[in-house]
């Protein structure tokens, strides 16, 4: 049971914590497994951009198709006709915007990595 607010905060979770004190040793530490998550991340997700990059072209090619019928035209041996498909196309442009998102996760991911590591360097 949670007690009535009375004001103050010196009792809620939310109140202001003390900053916690790390050795530079442990800082330094940690900053390097954070460069390494990132680095992990941005990786990750510059694979996952190709993979879906290729699955969007794969989709968009089974999507249009060019079908052959009898010729329309005299002296020609056959007509040549483009059908689309909507549900696979949709479907490319669908995995192409996932595509995007993940070049922006790894692009995000990198910037935070270079910033922190030319902070390391100079501080």
């Amino acid at each position: 049971m949670t007690q009535p607010f009375r004001g103050d905060s010196s009792d809620l979770d939310t109140a202001p914590q003390p900053a916690v004190r790390m050795s530079d040793v442990a800082a330094g530490r940690a900053a390097g497994d954070v460069s390494s998550v990132l680095l992990i991340r941005a990786v990750v997700a510059g694979v996952a951009t190709v993979v879906l990059l290729v699955v969007a072209v794969l989709l968009f090619d089974h999507g249009v198709r060019p079908d052959n019928f009898p010729s329309y035209v005299s002296g020609t041996t056959r007509t040549v006709i483009t059908r689309y498909s909507a549900p696979w196309i949709g479907g490319a442009a669908g995995v192409a915007l996932l595509a995007g998102l993940s070049f922006t996760s790894c692009s995000v991911d990198v910037f935070r990595r270079v910033r922190l590591q030319r902070a390391r360097r100079t501080g």
